[in-house]
This record gives C-alpha cells, structure tokens and sequence, in this order.
C-alpha cells in the first residue's frame, strides 16, 4: 500500500514518525508539498496529518484524484479526523482494508463573471470586508429570490460544515447523510431571517451590494481561500456531481457520539 501525506507545518518530528511507522509496516509513502499533487495519483490513500484546516484541504486533494482520505488529529478539535496520535495503531486496518468509506457532499462555487470555479467540503461564505458596513444579499433558485437580508454575510455550507462555522453563526446541524444545503445569514439585521435547509438538488444565485461606494464584499472557500468579488458578481453553488469527499471510517463512533464528544 502506498500512502500519500499531507501535513499541516511545524510538526515535522511528529510526521517523520508516522513515515517512519509506515515504513515498518512493509508500505510506501510520499509527501505532498506545495501545490504539487502528482504523487497522489499514485497512491492508495490520502493521510492527512493535522487539525481540521489540514483535513479540508486534503480531502478536496484527494476528491480530485478519487482518493479515500484519513485524519489524524493533531489540532485541537480535529472533528474531521478518524483517528487521534494515540490510535496510530489502526493504521493497520487501513493497510488490511478492513474500513468503510463514508462519502460527504461537496459544494461546487462559481462566479458567473470571471468564470472562475472551486470547491468546498465545509461552506462558501459571502461576507464584507471589515471596514465596510452591512451588505445586502440576495439569494435565488430557479432565478426567483428566496431571501433577501441585510447582514455581515451569508454562510452556504454542506451538511459536513453544519458544525463549523454555520453552526457558531446559529445554524441547524445537519447530519452528514442528509442531501441537503444549509443557509445561514451572519448577524442579521433582523428579528425574521433564519437559516434555512434546502434540497441538495437546488441551484443557488447570490449577489451582495454593498451600501458604500468602494466598499468591499470577499468570497471564502472553507476559510482558506478569499476573493475579492466584482460589484455585479453572481456566485452560484450546487452539489458538485463529480466529487466527494470519501472519508474513511474506522471506528463504529456514530456522528452523534464524535458530536457529543467533540463538541461539549
């Protein structure tokens, strides 16, 4: 088996020894560095060592290359991650194939103007800068808005992101199972405007318009990656039907017990 490791920086010491346990196991490695991806094409699975930041990035890594992907937790929550430092042992169940493969949605993230394109396994959240005051976003299916609400922004997130920000910003969890896309408004100005959950089959359409002249609205790919959008820029967001995210799983911890364990 080969394995490819992707790690979040200034743990060397700690990834040498999972290469080092690796290699006792009679298996390959190769580490991902920078943006080159090459060696992941070539492997069995995606190893990703680190917080949950490390784990978001390395899965959309291996989504692209139709690569199951593992956590092993290094940060603090390390919600995504299946496995803790103390559980390197289970390792071995990986090398022998006795796991599941867990699949999670994915959103994909257009801009209708520049054509440019992402995707995100947690939320895309549309939001203004911080010097600006609140923006005002319009969000449509089917080209017939659905919500229209003053605020610092707005979270569209997958049922896998329904525990990051969106929930601290007071949306619903979502179990990870459901098809299902969650909106969720940042600091509305106003007593009505709550999250919603719509069919993972719809198409959104967002636009934000500023209330200043030169103020600026940002487009964030799972809090790693910010765009500076246009003044009459339209994101679009769907379930990517070509990629998930293929988690595997291990242990039996259901999602309720990682949520209760993690997060209270």
């Amino acid at each position: 088996m080969r394995f490819s490791v992707y790690a979040m920086s200034g743990i060397s010491e700690t990834v040498s020894q999972i290469c080092k346990l690796i290699e006792s196991k009679k298996c390959d490695y190769s580490l991902i560095d920078g943006t080159d991806y090459s060696s992941v094409k070539s492997c069995d699975v995606v190893l990703a060592i680190g917080g949950d930041g490390t784990m978001l990035h390395a899965a959309k890594i291996a989504a692209d290359y139709k690569k199951p992907v593992i956590g092993l937790n290094c940060g603090h929550f390390g919600y995504l991650a299946e496995l803790e430092l103390s559980e390197t042992d289970l390792l071995d169940k990986v090398i022998s194939g006795d796991y599941s493969i867990e699949k999670r949605d994915m959103i994909n993230v257009s801009l209708k103007k520049s054509g440019k394109s992402f995707l995100a396994l947690n939320e895309a959240v549309i939001q203004r800068s911080h010097t600006a005051s609140v923006i005002e976003v319009t969000a449509s299916t089917l080209s017939r808005p659905f919500l229209n609400v003053k605020a610092d922004g707005i979270i569209i997130a997958t049922p896998t992101g329904s525990t990051a920000y969106s929930m601290s910003a007071g949306g619903p969890i979502v179990e990870p199972s459901v098809d299902a896309i969650i909106v969720t408004p940042v600091c509305a100005h106003s007593l009505f405007d709550r999250p919603l959950v719509l069919s993972g089959n719809s198409q959104l359409e967002i636009t934000a318009k500023t209330r200043n002249k030169g103020e600026l609205v940002y487009l964030t790919i799972d809090g790693e990656k910010d765009v500076e959008l246009d003044a009459d820029e339209t994101v679009v967001i769907c379930v990517d039907k070509l990629h998930t995210a293929d988690f595997i799983k291990i242990k039996n911890d259901s999602f309720y017990s990682i949520l209760k364990n993690k997060m209270m």
